[in-house]
């Protein structure tokens, strides 16, 4: 997922995601920063990661556990399970 999806991407990747979860798969999302992208990582990158958490809560997933975030210079991911 990049920083500048298109809200009509971002609902659908997010409403795949959601099912996965559901069929109690994990989900790994990750954010890719090119260029000056990078210079605003982490600002962007919290914003996006609330923005999907709040489509999880909005999604009636409230037991939604994560594992600890991966970054590195040009990626940030994080994986998404639902507790049992």
């Amino acid at each position: 997922m990049r920083p500048k999806i298109g809200e009509h991407d971002y609902e659908t990747k997010i409403n795949q995601g959601i099912q996965f979860l559901k069929e109690g798969k994990f989900l790994k999302i990750t954010l890719m920063f090119r260029g000056r992208e990078a210079a605003t990582r982490d600002e962007r990158g919290e914003e996006i990661f609330a923005k999907v958490d709040q489509s999880f809560e909005a999604a009636s997933l409230t037991k939604i556990g994560r594992e600890k975030d991966s970054k590195a210079p040009q990626l940030w991911s994080r994986v998404y399970f639902l507790k049992k």
